[in-house]
């Protein structure tokens, strides 16, 4: 697997307050995946494209973005804290783990 991937708990999670707010909407969406802008060429994708994040403990679907700031072979999975759907990627304790990142249909 040729990433290492850390999961980080969006601010937003599901508390009633972020629940509803109208414009927390958008930075609570699902989850998402932020790559170097180097990974994110190189992988073709497009912003927000849907790929799969694959690791040991399992796989999910995530939106793909790039961040000039990260590093290459980085991933960040951004998540709204307690989600099944981030925390099943995870082992609790293991910091970074090995990922992949597949896009979908390929």
């Amino acid at each position: 697997m040729p990433f290492r991937l850390e999961a980080v708990p969006s601010l937003f999670g599901d508390g009633i307050l972020s629940r509803q707010s109208p414009d927390l909407e958008e930075l609570r969406r699902g989850l998402r995946v932020v790559m170097s802008g180097e990974d994110f060429e190189r992988l073709g994708l497009a912003e927000r494209e849907t790929v799969e994040v694959r690791t040991p403990a399992g796989s999910a679907r995530a939106e793909a973005e790039r961040d000039a700031g990260m590093l290459k072979g980085l991933l960040l999975l951004r998540h709204a804290a307690g989600r099944p759907a981030g925390l099943s990627l995870i082992r609790q304790g293991a910091g970074c783990i090995p990922a992949d990142i597949v896009r979908i249909g390929t």
